[in-house]
């Protein structure tokens, strides 16, 4: 064996010290040239959408016999945290823009939001062209802030050592009361525990999670 291609974004399940022990290199398929960050884009509004309509809440009281609850929201309006602006984050926005929203967005090789006040606030994407998809863009450093102002929050970082466990008790706790958590990466991300405590209690509005 000298190669192994992983035809998707994650690396976690690859061993790849073993393998360049062994003279094997490990590549992966960038999402843009698989369809997956289209599909990750179709599936984070979807989620989005049905919590905002509350379709599980709906879906129940359809089973009571009760109408006109319970009252869903409208994403018109609202402000949208693109918490890894990659190339699931740039098909997101892509998608979120006709919908009238404001999008904030945070990405590690981006200047602090303080730093980047001065320029543009359109992202570059990667052919080049500049298209008007962030209203602001940050840092890292800045994840909170961006959080503590956004109606909805979308993850879409990469999961490695730095980023494992983001979304924790002070990343959630920094949120909006009653603010949307959706994670379309993977589950390494979030802190579960502190997920669940600030669902039993009501800070979070509602959890969306694809497919990990």
């Amino acid at each position: 064996m000298n190669l192994i291609i992983q035809y998707g974004v994650g690396l976690e399940g690859v061993d790849i010290d073993a393998a360049t022990s062994y003279g094997i290199k490990v590549a992966r398929i960038p999402s843009d040239a698989t369809g997956n960050a289209a599909s990750c884009a179709e599936l984070s509004i979807y989620l989005i959408l049905g919590l905002l309509r509350k379709q599980n809440e709906m879906q129940n009281a359809v089973k009571q016999r009760k109408l006109g609850e319970p009252l869903g929201e409208t994403l018109l309006g609202k402000t949208v945290f693109i918490l890894g602006f990659g190339n699931i984050g740039i098909d997101l926005a892509r998608r979120l823009r006709p919908f009238g929203v404001k999008i904030i967005a945070t990405k590690r090789s981006w200047a602090s939001h303080s730093q980047d006040s001065s320029q543009s606030n359109g992202a570059t994407v990667q052919n080049g062209s500049t298209y008007d998809l962030v209203d602001e863009k940050g840092g890292h450093e800045d994840i909170h802030e961006f959080a503590s102002r956004a109606d909805i929050v979308v993850c879409c970082l990469s999961l490695n050592s730095e980023t494992a466990g983001t979304v924790n008790k002070s990343f959630i706790s920094s949120m909006r009361k009653g603010a949307l958590l959706v994670n379309i990466a993977r589950g390494g991300l979030l802190d579960y525990e502190a997920v669940l405590y600030h669902l039993k209690s009501g800070h979070l509005g509602g959890l969306g999670i694809g497919l990990d």
